[in-house]
């Protein structure tokens, strides 16, 4: 028996595992931490990510006469660390249930991998504090240029008297540290926040129109910088650049399929575990603007 719950595990296993990346393919989209970041990957032994933050030392590059001695240039490296967390969801199947098709089961692979890439989203926008992880909510909140607050933006943008959503996040670019690269950008918020981008300006023309091209888009009716997500904080958007001198998605394991040995009530026990880190690295990258 044990023998013959052995292969049928290995069955389910090796039939989930070849679902995971049909299931990236179909959702991946609209995986936010892993669309809206610059990317990076590590190798699967790293349970600490070093990063080295430089910073220039001594007077520099100056105007010198021939023959004077140059002012002298060096650098300060400094090593900032990020834990790589592992985010899991365990999924369990009474010994009956491996006589199953494990394409009939294939429901529960799916419910586990919207909850992890869930989290990832989560802890990548909001943070969480008691692990030390800066979300891009936390970051902006304590840009030093600032943020966009009710009482600095141009009117709700729900709609009332000198309304500018336009001028709201052209105040909030100004915001952005002048060394952030604003090529690739997103403005990232709750749908109800965003579909005020449809609102129509005072020349009859729907926001977004005029906005795209603060994201550098030619088209005007490119709304690919529009990226919503339920996670964000409801009355506020913010301005993600895509920028790895910004915030970075680290992924050392993505997900892939554990298994256990019988547990009690004739359970068996698969864990779907990846492990990841968001890191933000410089707060002025990052800029809250209030909706309301």
């Amino acid at each position: 028996m044990i023998q013959n719950d052995a292969r049928l595990i290995r069955r389910f296993v090796e039939h989930w595992e070849r679902q995971i990346p049909l299931y990236v393919e179909k959702h991946g989209h609209n995986m936010t931490a892993r669309n809206i970041l610059s990317p990076r990957g590590v190798g699967e032994d790293v349970a600490v990510d070093v990063v080295t933050k430089y910073e220039k030392t001594g007077e520099g590059a100056s105007v010198t006469a021939k023959g004077a001695v140059p002012k002298l240039l060096d650098m300060e490296a400094t090593p900032v660390y990020h834990t790589v967390w592992q985010i899991a969801a365990a999924i369990r199947l009474h010994q009956k249930d491996l006589k199953a098709d494990p394409l009939s089961k294939s429901r529960l692979l799916d419910v586990a991998l919207r909850d992890i890439h869930k989290m990832e989203d989560n802890i990548t926008i909001n943070g969480l504090e008691k692990l030390g992880i800066t979300g891009i909510v936390g970051a902006a909140r304590k840009n030093s240029n600032g943020k966009i607050t009710t009482s600095k933006n141009h009117g709700a943008w729900s709609g009332e008297a000198g309304t500018d959503l336009y001028a709201d996040i052209n105040d909030g670019l100004a915001l952005l540290g002048d060394d952030v690269d604003q090529t690739d950008m997103v403005l990232l918020g709750k749908k109800n926040d965003l579909l005020h981008l449809n609102n129509l300006d005072s020349e009859r023309r729907p926001y977004y129109e005029k906005v795209s091209g603060l994201f550098n888009k030619k088209n005007p009716n490119d709304k690919s910088w529009i990226w919503i997500s339920s996670q964000v904080p409801a009355g506020y958007v913010y301005l993600v650049p895509k920028d790895f001198t910004v915030a970075e998605f680290v992924v050392a394991e993505n997900p892939h399929i554990i298994s256990y040995d019988m547990q009690p009530g004739q359970n068996y026990y698969f864990e779907v575990v990846g492990w990841v880190t968001p890191e933000i690295h410089q707060n002025v990258g990052i800029v809250e603007i209030a909706t309301g």
